[in-house]
């Protein structure tokens, strides 16, 4: 695939139509429904600029505020993370019942969706792990606690429901 058939389905991540609960034992539907993710090959990852996707992630905020205004009682949490294991750009949307992310291992929330942007296109393993990477030594129990407590970085944002903001 190139850029610009990628490019095109973006587009439609951004016109997608989003589930708004009613309440908080709506959440489950809302991480199920409201979920996307993006990665790309080595190649299509060096054609990208972090303005791009950053105008990608804008359209999308922009377009999940208009929904939010026109159908909820509620605001939303916007997120976004790296995935690192599945070498993806991950977004979601839940209603702000609760201020809690769903995420069982540490994250530290940032401001800016940019670091997390540059993270993605600055990752070597687009096209995955080589296996020369993986190595026969076991790493020690410190080692593998350090590296399981070290807190991810999560852009948040709330997406009022006020047709004031729109």
């Amino acid at each position: 695939m190139n850029k610009n058939e990628f490019m095109e389905e973006l587009k439609e991540i951004v016109e997608d139509p989003l589930f708004i609960g009613n309440s908080i034992e709506d959440l489950t539907d809302e991480a199920a429904e409201n979920t996307w993710s993006i990665s790309m090959g080595q190649e299509l990852a060096n054609d990208f600029t972090m303005e791009e996707l950053v105008s990608f992630f804008t359209q999308v905020q922009t377009n999940r505020k208009e929904q939010i205004v026109h159908t909820s009682d509620h605001p939303m949490i916007f997120y976004a993370w790296f995935d690192w294991q599945t070498s993806s750009l991950r977004f979601s949307l839940m209603s702000a019942f609760q201020e809690k992310l769903p995420f069982g291992s540490k994250y530290k929330t940032i401001a800016s969706i940019e670091p997390i942007i540059v993270e993605f296109l600055q990752f070597q393993f687009h096209d995955g792990f080589p296996f020369t990477e993986i190595h026969d030594e076991v790493p020690t129990e410190t080692e593998e606690k350090e590296k399981v407590n070290e807190p991810f970085n999560v852009y948040v944002v709330i997406l009022s429901n006020d047709r004031e903001t729109l």
